[in-house]
């Protein structure tokens, strides 16, 4: 059967995150905050704005500094010098010079004193993610989405792909339900495939299905072939074979000159033994590319069994040009059998036996020598076979048929004496013994 298989769709976690800069400026309209944590904010904003995030750095942490040098909390507290918004914007400034780990610091810092500000968890959600902590990423995500004031869907699906890159299916299929159960939105087309990916990695194909149906009616080029295939395969390893036989026939309708179409379908009519339909299908593929030697050999046979062997026997030359196989060999001559051409089948069983030394090759010979009636040759053949002992028993009979033939009773006597020593040809053998003394008494 020639196989037929989809194409992956490989999962390369990136995520393009926007980084939440929040400045005094920010601060200001949204909530009340100290004046010396206000003016340090603007100072590092400034510093911000002009990409010196080593000099917003310097003061910022000069300004926490302070703070921790005053004995009474509550006085630093009033004064902002431990202010969320110091932190976070820490956290920005080290993000933006590339250095994740740290700026993690300051944005767990900023959560534990105001877990409900989202863009400290969303930042600390994509330094974990550019980490590859896909675990702590994924639940940091969650946290930014919980504590915002606008629940964004985009949120809980970068949480979803970050569960996905963190192989933690079951809880990306919560998400999944999560984004779906509220139809208010529509989902991105992106977003379904990795729905896919993620039933398909939880071994629940069933559940992805209905998106696979949908990218493969709604995508374009070359990735709605790529949907279509993956379609069709899940129907065939679903084993939904009406729905799966439907579908490929559609495919052939659309697209008559896509060759994996015809190739599917070939092996769901050889699946279901409908040889007839499996050739033609075969041969319809056969036009649109070069068959490999697996098909090429598929095509020799089916042609075969349904009686062509005109048709056949090309196709085993061929393969036997490539390759040097007694199986193929004995193939061939039943080809040139049924055309009833001996000398053909004569010819290649002798270069057959030239190729691979094969033995079985050698009593199909006799076999052919003795139908063409050339008695002694095939008398010969059977006798090296007898002594050589390839097939005795059935060389010993055969040679006592050729001999019988060549009206050489002694040689034919001596031949079927030894074949029933064989508990398979003993009876027969017997029965020409039995004849032959009732042709000698005569």
């Amino acid at each position: 059967m020639i196989r037929f298989k989809p194409r992956t769709f490989k999962l390369i976690p990136a995520l393009i995150l926007c980084l939440f800069i929040c400045t005094a400026a920010y601060a200001a309209e949204k909530e009340q905050i100290p004046l010396a944590a206000r003016l340090i904010l603007h100072k590092a904003g400034n510093y911000i704005e002009k990409e010196n995030f080593s000099g917003a750095i310097k003061i910022l942490e000069a300004f926490q500094a302070r703070g921790d040098k005053i004995q009474k909390s509550s006085i630093a507290e009033k004064k902002g010098f431990n202010h969320y918004l110091i932190d976070f914007t820490l956290g920005n400034c080290y993000l933006s010079t590339a250095l994740p780990q740290a700026a993690i610091d300051h944005y767990l810092a900023a959560v534990g004193k105001n877990p409900g500000h989202s863009p400290a968890w969303l930042n600390l959600a994509k330094c974990y993610y550019d980490l590859e902590q896909y675990n702590k990423a994924a639940r940091a995500f969650l946290d930014g989405y919980e504590s915002s004031s606008k629940k964004q869907a985009k949120t809980l699906y970068y949480s979803l792909v970050s569960f996905m890159a963190a192989s933690e299916y079951s809880h990306a299929l919560e998400i999944i339900d999560r984004l779906t159960r509220s139809p208010a939105n529509p989902i991105p087309m992106e977003w379904k495939e990795n729905f896919v990916r993620v039933f398909m990695a939880s071994g629940k194909p069933l559940g992805a299905l209905p998106y696979i149906r949908e990218l493969a009616e709604k995508s374009s080029g070359k990735k709605k072939k790529q949907w279509q295939e993956t379609l069709l395969y899940q129907y065939i390893s679903l084993e939904m074979k009406q729905k799966a036989l439907a579908y490929a026939l559609q495919l052939t309708m659309e697209d008559p000159i896509e060759k994996k179409w015809w190739k599917a379908l070939t092996n769901m009519y050889l699946s279901d033994e409908k040889y007839e339909k499996a050739l033609a299908a075969l041969m319809l593929y056969h036009y649109l590319t070069p068959l490999n030697n697996r098909e090429t050999r598929l095509m020799a046979d089916l042609n075969m069994m349904l009686g062509i062997p005109a048709r056949a026997v090309s196709f085993y030359e061929d393969l036997l040009n490539k390759e040097k196989d007694a199986d193929l060999v004995k193939h061939l001559v039943s080809g040139y059998l049924g055309l009833h051409q001996s000398g053909r089948a004569l010819a290649a069983v002798e270069k057959g036996l030239r190729d691979t030394n094969n033995d079985e090759l050698l009593m199909l010979k006799g076999r052919i020598l003795y139908e063409m009636k050339k008695y002694k040759d095939s008398a010969r053949v059977f006798e090296k076979a007898a002594h050589e002992k390839i097939q005795p028993g059935e060389a010993w009979l055969m040679l006592g048929y050729a001999a019988w033939n060549m009206t050489d009773t002694k040689r034919a006597k001596h031949a079927f004496i030894q074949a029933s020593k064989f508990p398979t040809h003993q009876k027969t053998a017997k029965k020409m013994l039995a004849i032959l003394g009732k042709t000698k008494g005569r």
